[in-house]
């Protein structure tokens, strides 16, 4: 029993690992759906429009709705920006997080405006390719979110309705919760939940169909991409390896020899500076400061004392 649960166990680390890009695509939707749920049950809920309010902002007739809230764009009293706001608003917060803690968007937009390659096509086209893949990845969250939000059907249907609840003369808005939603809230909804599903499904075929046809049009067979694929990672990180290692080894020998100098109180102060603000105007990092404090040494070893 226990060898047929670590055989079961292993092969779920192998099929993690084959598949490490689809699980993290899968896990960051049911994020994104969970986040909805949590954020539409904790503080979702759509402005209640009285009969008095509707004719003021909507109709211009009347008199002004006490208290009186100028009619600007977002106005009490009026559900159309409410329900806008939640629909696209965190949809492009994630957007931005997933382009932000994205690896490949920082390399690729890192020097980009001091870059000298412009001229070289192959450089352009390299560099929108990996722009058109970040933001591919990076609209993974944001497509979740409005199409969980469009079959869901409230934010929709707030944002287009101009009347969502039924308020009789009996009633008022500060039971909102009780109310009635009216038909054409409902109505909306129902449209909501078919642009969403035409949304998803319009998403889908098009990944789909940009696939197929990306791997009909290959020039390598299956084996062969697998492998550039593999080697590239691969090769990838161990250059970010080798770096890792070099930087380690290199500032651990430039602080030991700092110390080892005996600096001064004006050397302490300027690499106190790098270190907490992480750039100067003159020195760049704790090397700098070395190489200055050496040269003052060396040109100057009575005014150099340490403290």
């Amino acid at each position: 029993m226990a060898l047929q649960l670590q055989a079961a166990l292993s092969h779920i680390g192998e099929g993690v690992k084959k598949n490490r890009s689809s699980l993290k695509n899968t896990v960051l939707i049911v994020g994104t759906v969970g986040l909805n749920e949590l954020i539409t049950a904790a503080t979702f809920q759509c402005p209640c429009v009285t009969d008095e309010e509707f004719a003021y902002y909507n109709l211009g007739v009347g008199l002004p709705p006490v208290p009186y809230y100028p009619p600007t764009w977002i106005i009490q009293g009026n559900s159309r920006s409410y329900g806008w706001f939640y629909l696209f608003a965190p949809a492009a917060i994630l957007l931005m997080v997933g382009l932000s803690i994205s690896n490949k968007f920082r390399k690729v937009l890192t020097g980009c405006c001091k870059s000298t390659n412009y001229g070289d096509s192959v450089y352009i086209f390299s560099k929108l390719w990996a722009c058109l893949e970040v933001l591919g990845a990076a609209l993974i969250a944001p497509c979740a979110w409005i199409s969980f939000g469009l079959l869901k059907g409230e934010y929709y249907a707030c944002a287009v309705t101009a009347k969502p609840y039924v308020v009789t003369p009996n009633e008022t808005c500060a039971h909102i919760k009780d109310l009635r939603k009216t038909d054409e809230y409902n109505d909306n909804m129902g449209v909501s939940q078919v642009i969403g599903w035409l949304l998803v499904s319009t998403v889908s075929f098009t990944i789909w169909i940009i696939y197929t046809v990306s791997r009909c049009c290959a020039s390598k067979n299956y084996y062969e991409m697998k492998y550039n694929g593999a080697y590239k990672k691969l090769e990838e990180r161990a250059l970010d390896n080798a770096l890792d290692d070099l930087w380690k080894d290199e500032t651990e020998e430039v602080a030991k020899n700092f110390l080892k100098s005996k600096p001064n109180k004006d050397m302490w102060n300027k690499a106190l500076r790098v270190l907490l603000s992480g750039r100067s105007v003159t020195i760049s990092n704790l090397a700098s400061v070395y190489e200055e404090w050496d040269e003052m040494r060396l040109s100057n070893p009575k005014e150099t004392s340490p403290v």
